[in-house]
């Protein structure tokens, strides 16, 4: 979900900024501020799996992406819509990592590298299959279903967890580095301000039809994303390896 939330929007953007009263070029700032919080928020995501559980962080943020899409969905007025993207993209920054690590965790040696090709093709097709099926529904239902998909398929996701996974304890000792986290999230995020204004800032002239050039960077930071979120799960799994083997 929160692969395809990343660009389903895109082609909707004309019929909702026509529904809030808003122009297609401000309505882009509601995939921006969607990649931005999820980028920022996933250096923290292997330091609240431990301190919170993995199965408890992992549920919690997909009951949050679910209530804020729920709350895109009705949104009636454009500051609305973004703060709702803005929790949708700190809820989907816990949800990716976390995820990966307890299928890594919880899957048997001799079984894991079909666990991880089965976790990897849904982020790497999600992004492609976002835009045309934005449009589709956007066509034949409105821009509001493109949220309100999302409601069900939480519900039945929290299910699923609660459900299936394992409780492990958590480490109240787990200690966050947050100058690390801090400058990390800062580097994952800057390719966005790069093209948005910066330029102009600096004194120099920057023509309004470049002004968003910033949102062509997010498919720079999705990539970022996915290799920071590899590097995690590649640590955990050395520790996960080292422990069995030492066992």
């Amino acid at each position: 979900m929160e692969a395809l939330d990343g660009t389903i929007v895109v082609t909707a953007l004309p019929a909702m900024a026509q529904s809030l009263g808003e122009t297609t070029l401000t309505l882009t700032a509601s995939i921006t501020v969607y990649l931005v919080a999820m980028t920022a928020l996933v250096p923290a995501a292997g330091w609240a799996s431990s301190r919170f559980g993995a199965r408890t962080l992992f549920a919690t943020a997909i009951a949050t992406f679910t209530v804020a899409s729920l709350l895109c969905g009705i949104s009636p007025n454009f500051w609305t819509l973004i703060f709702a993207r803005a929790l949708q993209g700190a809820a989907a920054a816990f949800m990716s990592p976390v995820g990966r690590l307890i299928v890594l965790r919880e899957t048997p040696k001799a079984r894991i590298i079909d666990a991880i090709g089965l976790i990897v093709w849904p982020a790497l097709i999600a992004p492609v299959i976002g835009p045309p099926l934005g449009g589709l529904i956007t066509m034949y239902a409105s821009w509001h279903w493109i949220f309100l998909i999302n409601v069900p398929l939480g519900v039945i996701g929290v299910w699923l967890v609660l459900r299936f996974i394992p409780r492990h304890a958590p480490r109240p000792d787990a200690r966050f580095d947050a100058v690390s986290a801090g400058d990390e999230g800062a580097d994952a995020v800057q390719p966005f301000f790069v093209g948005d204004g910066v330029e102009r800032h600096r004194g120099l002239d920057v023509p309004d039809d470049d002004r968003h050039a910033g949102q062509r960077c997010a498919g720079a930071v999705c990539d970022e994303t996915g290799n920071r979120a590899v590097a995690a799960l590649r640590v955990e799994r050395g520790k996960w390896k080292q422990k069995n083997d030492g066992g």
